[in-house]
């Protein structure tokens, strides 16, 4: 081993017990921090105190106003190595820990809905036209043994109301995942869809819809926020609220698109304890802070619920 190793080891841990990383237990210990800070305060007066020994006697309002800037000036390289740069180097670590859990979120959701439109897709294309080619021949089967008078055309009658179903269902599902609408039409057309359908599906529950001000497309993406919170809130408003009413309001109030989802069913309470809520309210929230967007959720037992979702709007470019 050569001489220079014990130097160079040395120096090595010096740069690691130097790196402002090495300092953050100091906030997670404020007892060794306190320690510290007593310390510097004690040897910084003692520094001052033999300092002033050296100077003339001076009136009793001078030596204090000088006791204290000597202090300040001894002291102040303390607090400023030991609270306030490792301060600093905490919150810059703390953004960038933000930062890339936002970035991971916002990735992880446009791979969501990029999974939801090829599922959507291959649930139209594929296998729809799977259950409409056998939709066909059923029919064909049925046809010929109606003509023979055959018994068994019943059971393909039967059949083919279920693939029918089947078709339906694969239909609906599809469009839950990924409603072509929202590309082709824009958001109000998609809503007034989504809510018709609701309406069908439930029509023991009133659906009200209302509009303003809404002249140009917003962009994809806000389009696609408002489209899943609404569909989330409808969702846990036929799950949980035992509504009767459900109103739903889009409006352009410059610079924000508003969307308010308000139902007069059974409410909850908003003081629960942590883990008690459901995802889908965290994901709604998730969803419009991607975006730059704010949701905020009212609700009361016995008072119903609303939530009010307000995105900055930004209009598409394409004519």
């Amino acid at each position: 081993m050569s001489p220079a190793s014990p130097l160079r080891r040395w120096l090595s841990q010096l740069q690691i017990k130097l790196d402002p990383s090495s300092w953050r237990p100091l906030y997670q210990s404020p007892i060794r921090l306190l320690l510290l800070l007593s310390a510097a305060i004690f040897f910084g007066e003692t520094c001052v105190m033999l300092l002033l020994s050296f100077f003339q006697p001076l009136p009793v309002g001078g030596e204090a106003l000088l006791d204290s800037a000597m202090l300040l000036i001894v002291i102040s390289p303390t607090f400023y190595f030991l609270l306030f740069r490792p301060f600093m180097f905490h919150l810059q670590h703390q953004k960038r820990c933000q930062e890339e859990v936002s970035g991971l979120s916002r990735r992880l959701m446009a791979l969501t809905e990029e999974e939801r439109k090829k599922v959507a897709m291959d649930l139209h294309d594929h296998f729809g036209q799977v259950v409409t080619g056998l939709h066909f021949g059923l029919e064909s089967l049925h046809s010929a043994l109606v003509e023979k008078k055959a018994p068994e055309h019943s059971h393909t009658a039967e059949l083919i109301s279920r693939v029918q179903n089947l078709a339906e269902d694969f239909r609906r599902y599809a469009t839950g995942l990924r409603p072509a609408l929202i590309d082709d039409l824009g958001l109000v057309p998609t809503l007034e869809w989504h809510i018709g359908e609701l309406s069908k599906q439930h029509p023991e529950l009133r659906f009200s819809f209302r509009h303003f001000g809404i002249k140009q497309q917003p962009t994809a993406a806000a389009a696609e926020t408002l489209f899943r919170i609404c569909q989330e809130s409808l969702n846990n408003v036929l799950k949980h609220a035992q509504a009767r009413e459900v109103e739903i309001v889009l409006v352009y109030c410059h610079p924000s698109l508003i969307l308010t989802v308000r139902d007069d069913g059974v409410g909850f309470s908003r003081n629960l304890p942590t883990g008690h809520g459901g995802i889908g309210l965290w994901s709604m929230g998730e969803r419009a802070a991607l975006v730059g967007g704010t949701v905020q959720i009212d609700s009361r037992p016995g008072a119903g619920t609303q939530v009010r979702t307000e995105l900055p709007m930004e209009v598409t470019t394409d004519e």
